[in-house]
């Protein structure tokens, strides 16, 4: 599973100010997604993440994952550098 040029964000105007927060330019892919477990591996689809934040901060996201448990398991890195606050 890949994504190319994503944009997540989260807007909240029953706020004063507005609230507008985003990532922008996301390039994520997924690795090993299926749906048969794997018994040898407690976290077998692997993630990759990056993209740019509202401050033009560096968000690099990486991990490993389990999304067919009853509650999906997620080990994830995650660090946002550079950004102007």
């Amino acid at each position: 599973f890949e994504v190319h040029g994503g944009k997540i964000s989260y807007i909240d105007y029953s706020t004063s100010p507005d609230v507008n927060i985003y990532i922008n330019d996301i390039s994520a892919r997924v690795t090993n997604l299926r749906n048969i477990e794997e018994e040898r591996k407690s976290l077998p689809s692997n993630l990759s993440v990056t993209g740019t934040s509202i401050g033009k901060g560096l968000l690099n996201v990486s991990g490993s994952m389990n999304i067919l448990r009853e509650y999906p398991d997620f080990d994830l890195d995650m660090k946002l550098e550079k950004t102007n606050l």
